[in-house]
């Protein structure tokens, strides 16, 4: 064989060995937000359905319990899900097929102006996705957030959904790797955006200002939040604030100590997203009869009263009224019970057992001077209630 041909056959066998090679297969499709997916078990229809991804990459299985729907190939689904319904089937036979792809969005949340879904274009960083969402959020806009913010005080995190990859660092760094092809958006991506010096917090109830409030970091005491809403008034129950987590974990805290004995106590402490609650005080009794201002009256969390405050509080006996008299009907275990009291020896002579202590619930009246035995007073009482329930 020449040496021309020799060449030629090793060129030739070298062709032939490259084209009997097996092609590369692309990598497999991985699901993420937005895209359409049918889950199909064979032979069941009622546990086969079509699922939306949401953003937060998980769906809610018609069977029950939630699974991670976002960096995985239908394939890989479809095996997850085969073997969450091992314990209910026998041999469970599942397909997962792509019905509609999502287009190339990414959210932007948090501390930016306009929060939201956006397009993607190819090659999109940091900076590219923070302009899409109108920029950061401006100081005007958040309340007693420090004035002269800067890049430094914002923080960034990334969820790549499609690999499960998350990147955290402050927003000046992320600015600084454009090039970092970590800090590129990729289609079903998650940008949050964190004011570090500041967080919200949620108030509602009975504060004088309920709202949203952002809270400095170095000042996210219970209390202190309750005073950026202005305070609690006085029909407000400071025994029973709730603080609901962001987590959905709940805490019950008691300010009284704090707000009336002036005591310092371990209270919740308040993260960012939490929401406090003061709720309505319904704690109060009511004085009828012949007095100055009848009516009920609230019992704020943390103070006692007794019989001869009540009085007091509905401006003293008129002057038919007869505080040698005054009785009380208290209900206890579902069962009234009715005493009478001398109020005016008790003020005159200061008698303290005929100043008793006043609980939630209580009914008190003040009979007319000319009312003299228990069962006119009692009537009285009766009477007087339910005329001033018709017409408050």
């Amino acid at each position: 064989m020449g040496l021309l041909a020799s060449v030629a056959f090793v060129l030739l066998n070298g062709f032939l060995m490259q084209s009997q090679s097996p092609a590369v297969s692309p990598p497999p499709y991985l699901l993420g937000p937005e895209d359409v997916i049918s889950v199909d078990v064979l032979r069941h229809p009622e546990f086969s359905a079509e699922y939306i991804i949401p953003p937060n990459g998980s769906i809610e299985l018609l069977f029950g319990g939630s699974i991670k729907a976002t960096g995985v190939s239908v394939t890989d689904l479809a095996s997850q899900i085969r073997t969450r319904l091992k314990s209910r089937l026998l041999k469970p036979e599942v397909t997962v097929s792509l019905k509609i792809m999502r287009i190339n969005r990414f959210y932007v949340l948090g501390d930016v102006k306009v929060s939201g879904v956006y397009d993607l274009k190819p090659g999109w960083g940091i900076a590219e996705a923070l302009s899409s969402a109108s920029g950061l959020l401006q100081d005007t806009q958040a309340r007693e957030a420090p004035t002269g913010l800067q890049q430094k005080d914002f923080a960034i995190r990334l969820e790549h959904v499609a690999t499960g990859k998350v990147v955290e660092m402050p927003l000046d760094q992320a600015l600084q790797q454009s090039d970092n092809p970590d800090l590129k958006i990729q289609p079903g991506d998650i940008l949050r955006v964190t004011l570090l010096a500041s967080f919200p917090v949620y108030v509602t109830g009975k504060v004088r200002a309920p709202g949203m409030y952002r809270v400095r970091a170095d000042s996210v005491g219970l209390l202190a939040v309750i005073a950026q809403a202005g305070g609690t008034p006085e029909d407000a129950s400071i025994k029973n604030v709730r603080v609901i987590h962001a987590n959905g974990q709940e805490e019950v805290a008691d300010l009284s100590p704090d707000l009336v004995l002036g005591q310092s106590t371990k209270l919740p402490s308040v993260g960012s997203g939490d929401m406090v609650i003061v709720p309505d005080l319904i704690s109060r009794f009511s004085i009828l009869g012949y007095v100055n201002r009848p009516g009920f009256y609230p019992m704020l969390d943390g103070h006692t009263y007794q019989l001869s405050d009540a009085v007091s509080y509905a401006g003293g006996a008129s002057k038919r009224g007869r505080l040698a008299r005054v009785g009380i009907i208290r209900t206890v275990n579902g069962v009234q019970q009715q005493r009478i009291y001398d109020v005016g020896r008790f003020l005159h002579k200061g008698d303290l057992t005929q100043n008793p202590m006043i609980v939630a619930g209580d009914m008190i009246y003040v009979p007319e001077t000319n009312a003299i035995d228990s069962s006119s007073i009692i009537g009285g009482i009766a009477a007087a209630a339910l005329v001033y329930y018709y017409t408050k």
